[in-house]
This record gives C-alpha cells, structure tokens and sequence, in this order.
C-alpha cells in the first residue's frame, strides 16, 4: 500500500508564505560585481577611448536571445543558475522560464558550515522557493535531483509530485546517495508517477540505505521511453510470482543490481526496446528472465547468475555481452547463446562449471550465421572445451576473435574448429607460454589465414625469460605477428 496520497503532498509541500513574501536569491550569487566600483576610480576618457572601450567590454552574451541563454543554463545547477540574476534585470527572472531543473546537494557542502541542520534548511528551502516561484505556465522538461542526508524520503517525494503537477515533467531523474528514512524501512513509491507523461525514469539509490519499492503501476508505464532503476525493490508479482513488465514503446532498460528476490519470473515484454542492461549483486538468485525484444540491438547480462534464462524473438540482435564471476552449467549455457543466435557480435567471459549431468547433451548450435566479432576472453578450464568448440565451429563467418590458447590445441583438428579461418581479419591469442603446439598453432594460422590484418599474441603471466626471447624471435621471422609482452591474467577475464 503506498505510503503517500495527494492529500498528503497539499498539506507538507507549500510552506506558509505570505503573497508578499520574496526571496533573497543575492545570497545565492556567486561573486559580486565590480564595474560600478572600477568606473568610479577611472577619470572621464575621450569619446574615442570610451568607444572603443565599449567594443571591449560589451556583454554579447546578453544579447542572445531567450531560447539560447535558457539553453545553457539548463546545463548548469539551480543554485549556479539563480546567482546569474545577480547579473543585471536581462537575468533578474530569466530561471523563473528555465524548463529543465537541476538541484544538487553536493553544491551546498560549506568547509564552514559544519552544522547539518543549517545545510538541509537552506537546501530544502531553496528547492521550495523555486518550485513555488517558478512560471507554471512553463513545462518542466526534465527535473533532476542529486540529495544525501540532507533530505528525508518523504520531502523528495514531494518535491517530484510537485513538479509532476506543475508541469508537464518529461524527463525524471533521482538519485539517492543516502537519504534518511522513517518508519517503515520500505517505501512505495507513488504510483501516479507512472502514470504521468513521463517518458525518462531514472532512479538510482545508494546501497544499504533502505528499501524503495516500486508500484505496480510501473508495469503498465504506456509512456516510458527509457527506464533505469538501480538498488530498488520491484513491484510484487501475480499469483505465480511473475513479473510482467509490458512497456509498448520502451526503448533503453538498465535494471542495476535491484532485488528480485520475492519474484519467481521476470517477464520483459517490449516491441520496441533497443538496449537492455541487467546487473545482479544477489548470489543465488531464483529468478527466471524471460525477454521477448524484436527490436533488442544490444543486450548485456553482468554479475552474478540467475536460475534460469529464457530468450526469444531477438532477430535485430547485434551486440551480446555475458560477464559473470560465476560458473555457468553448460546446460545453461547452451539456453543463453541459442537466444543469441542473431547477433553479429559476441563477448563471453564466464567459467563453465565442471558438474555435468547426463541429460546434458553434447549440443550443437544453430550455425550463427550473422556473428562476425566474438571474444572468449573469461573462459577457463578444460569443462570449457567442448562449448567453447560447438560455438566456434558454428560461427563460419566470424572477421574478428579473441580467445585463449588453452582452448585451442586440445581440440586437435583446428580445420574443422576454425570453419571461419578464411574471413578472419583479426585473431588476439591469449595466454600464449611458448610451449610446441602453441608455435604450431600459430603457424597454421599464418598460414592459413589468407585475409588476416591484424595478429596479436598476449603471453601468459608464468613466461619464462626463455620462452619471450623464442616468441620474439618466431614473431620476427613472420612479420605478421604482432607480440605483446604484457601479460593476460589467468582465470576469468576482466
């Protein structure tokens, strides 16, 4: 049940001011200005001297009209853009027309002021006056707060319900460092926020400062474009436990390290969606993704694993990216790369776990007939040769590849491993020692590889001295090689 209603927000938004009330905003101005005094010390010139000072000391900014001046404020905070009215009445009310409102509690940290209370009462009233001071017959395009300890939960709340009703916000953008809460720990958020005509959601709260809860209203966001929540609770799901998320025209979802704990399935329904990001800090995760995106262009997955993956409908596919400091089941595995079988480009950097069961196949994949980048860079461990093969030998196309060495020679035939030898274009090796069947390697390679540009060899960490100057001199002697000394750490890639 949320924690805020309508009823709430009219009797602790509005402080008590009287209608003649009026702001010191001088006391916001960053310097003060000193022509009046440098003018008075200076004795009269000739006219031909003052012109040509005023062609010096023009203030051409002034002179630009509205829309371009609004614009550059907009990239400035509330506090830097009420000092510019200090400047002269062209700027006295040109923040009352800004549409995009910037408000930063880093701005108001004074080495001299060291009393908290002091700092919040300041900011949480300069926010105050310019909402209420503001022309409301201008929309609010994006409204942007950055707040810590100086703020409670339930007063930024106010002040987004604010602005939502005052103007047509479009763009919503929190971010929480470290707010203080009140009973109880876990907060639901209104759900007359998803309900406006928001377009842009942004919210990012620290980690171990409370629970935010999202509504369930946020499921239904007809008007969301782009969609980025990190640390925060979502909403409940059916009976079933399932989360749907059904966004009709969604384009960028980033959901970072939020609990998914309570939910079973996480269901990710999006037409249009174009970029998706999911990051998870919660080891052990229960939790199914279902994604259905025909239009999903680039995908990454990072951190750690969740029970199980269920990708569908990727055709527009191009970039795919699955970092994880876990071990993956090849069972699993092989569900993950066959929901990325459109993609053009790969990078893989997990372990695959050394637990085979026996109603997990030898499985060949459909050939990736579209994947022209892949870089294998984290894979480890002889229980990474056989997916490691059964991707590669369904990958005939691939121009560009990463991979380490260890995952190379022990599969013997590297014919039938490379079926893409002759469109490779850029081969890096990494974790080369030197050894026999490493040189062999890279001698089919150069021989083979008749479209190759770019060769480059990384050693591993345990490179004997000897083992350098041999590469160096076999590196020499192919003048394609190109050898890079630095060593590739061993274990799962960055």
């Amino acid at each position: 049940m949320s924690w805020y209603s309508s009823a709430d927000f009219s009797s602790s938004y509005s402080p008590d001011w009287s209608s003649s009330y009026s702001p010191d905003w001088s006391s916001y101005s960053t310097e003060e200005s000193e022509d009046e005094e440098v003018c008075s010390s200076v004795p009269p010139r000739s006219k031909r001297q003052r012109t040509s000072r005023l062609r010096v000391g023009t203030d051409r900014i002034s002179a630009l009209p509205d829309s371009l001046l609004l614009e550059i404020l907009s990239v400035l905070d509330m506090k830097e853009v009420i000092a510019t009215s200090s400047l002269s009445k062209r700027w006295m009310y040109l923040w009352k027309f800004l549409p995009i409102l910037n408000f930063s509690h880093s701005l108001w940290k004074q080495p001299r002021e060291r009393n908290r209370r002091t700092i919040k009462h300041k900011f949480v009233q300069f926010v105050n006056n310019v909402l209420l001071m503001r022309d409301d017959s201008i929309d609010i395009q994006k409204f942007c707060l950055f707040c810590s300890e100086y703020c409670e939960l339930s007063q930024i709340i106010n002040w987004v319900m604010g602005a939502v009703k005052r103007g047509h916000v479009n763009e919503l953008i929190i971010n929480f460092a470290s707010v203080r809460y009140t009973r109880p720990k876990v907060k639901v958020l209104p759900s007359s926020i998803f309900t406006s005509a928001i377009s842009v959601y942004k919210l990012c709260k620290a980690y171990g400062t409370g629970s935010i809860q999202l509504p369930s209203s946020m499921c239904l966001a007809s008007q969301l474009k782009t969609l980025e929540l990190s640390h925060v609770l979502l909403p409940k799901g059916n009976l079933d436990g399932e989360l749907v998320l059904s966004y009709p025209i969604l384009e960028n979802l980033c959901l970072k390290r939020c609990d998914l704990g309570h939910i079973a399935t996480l269901n990710i329904s999006a037409p249009r969606l174009e970029n998706l990001v999911v990051k998870n800090k919660y080891r052990d995760s229960p939790c199914k993704i279902k994604v259905s995106a025909p239009k999903l262009a680039s995908f990454l997955l990072k951190g750690w694993l969740f029970g199980d993956y269920s990708l569908h409908n990727l055709s527009s596919l191009v970039n795919a990216q699955l970092d994880s400091p876990d071990e993956i089941h090849p069972k699993l595995l092989n569900k993950i790369l066959k929901g990325l079988y459109n993609a053009t480009s790969i990078e893989l950097s997990v372990s695959v776990s050394r637990k085979r069961s026996t109603d997990t196949p030898d499985q060949q994949f459909n050939h990736f007939i579209n994947l022209r980048c892949l870089r294998l860079t984290g894979w480890e461990g002889s229980s990474s040769v056989r997916p490691f093969s059964n991707l590669l030998k369904s990958s005939p196309r691939i121009e560009t590849l990463a991979m380490r060495i260890n995952q190379v020679y022990r599969d013997g035939d590297w014919v039938e491993l490379l079926p893409c030898i002759d469109h490779l274009k850029s081969l890096e090796i990494l974790g080369i020692v030197g050894c026999k069947d490493d040189l062999k390697f890279i001698e089919f390679v150069l021989k083979s590889a008749v479209v190759l540009e770019v060769f480059t060899v990384r050693t591993s960490s345990a490179l004997s001295r000897k083992r350098e100057k041999e590469l160096e001199d076999f590196a020499i002697k192919s003048q394609q090689l190109f050898l890079n000394m630095e060593p590739y750490p061993a274990g799962p890639g960055p």
